[in-house]
């Protein structure tokens, strides 16, 4: 069974730490308990994070990894390689889904991995990189039940899409 992940990037102060904030408190009431994880960018290998993102837990039902400094990821090593692969979903009839749990879906399947493109976006052209988008079978059809997730997995496929047929003739791999 798949474990809730969550990895935060990006600026250390204010919305984003109420939002790592909140997300813990939810993991917390809703499973009672989460392995929390802190790294620190200028003195982590990106493996490093990317393997404890891959190891699950037997014995915990979430993990919250939070990596500081993240934008010295881009001044230690060049970047050539980009997938973005985290997702949540939450199933259920459209006009019984929470708010909030929209918000959540489209901010980590759509706007998360747009934003991180466009930061990373001038090293991969750079470098001739490679970009991976995770997305899933639901944004090719009509999804009852998962009309969020299937939504937010489309505007994925979409963006990947467009973002091939403008970044191709950079020699970048979508």
């Amino acid at each position: 069974m798949a474990i809730p992940v969550y990895l935060f990037c990006g600026p250390e102060l204010g919305q984003r730490n109420d939002a790592v904030e909140a997300v813990k408190a939810a993991l917390k009431k809703k499973y009672g308990s989460s392995d929390d994880f802190l790294y620190y960018a200028a003195d982590t290998r990106v493996e490093d994070v990317v393997s404890q993102l891959r190891t699950e837990s037997l014995f915990t039902p979430a993990t919250c990894i939070v990596l500081r400094g993240a934008e010295a990821i881009k001044k230690k090593e060049d970047i050539s390689v980009l997938i973005n692969c985290a997702g949540v979903a939450y199933y259920g009839l459209f006009e019984e889904i929470k708010i909030e749990n929209i918000q959540e879906m489209v901010r980590t399947n759509l706007e998360v991995p747009m934003i991180l493109t466009r930061l990373l976006l001038r090293d991969l052209k750079k470098n001739k990189g490679f970009l991976i988008n995770i997305s899933s079978v639901t944004a090719l059809s009509s999804n009852p039940h998962g009309i969020a997730y299937g939504a937010t997995k489309a505007g994925l496929s979409s963006f990947s899409k467009s973002l091939f047929d403008e970044a191709r003739k950079y020699g970048i791999k979508v």
